[in-house]
């Protein structure tokens, strides 16, 4: 069965990799590297990437506001700034 999707989930994925890219800015956290610390398969990250309409799994989203900082709000509403500054 495929992936649903709604606009809410798919702004959320596409703030997901937009965090990704500003954290490869600023700390040099690639996807590659993402999936790395988290045990993923990286391969399996990056189709998700190319996928296009399917949600992001919540303990990844979680991932980055614990331990990036990234703003919940932000992630999640699209409200305030990536990091909440």
């Amino acid at each position: 069965m495929k992936a649903t999707s709604n606009p809410e989930s798919e702004a959320i994925r596409n703030r997901f990799f937009e965090a990704i890219g500003e954290l490869k800015k600023k700390y040099g956290l690639t996807l590659a590297a993402y999936s790395r610390r988290y045990n993923l398969d990286p391969s399996n990250v990056a189709k998700l990437k190319a996928a296009g309409r399917q949600p992001i799994p919540g303990w990844y989203l979680a991932v980055l506001v614990k331990d990036y900082a990234v703003s919940s709000e932000w992630l999640l509403l699209g409200e305030g700034t990536i990091f909440g500054q």
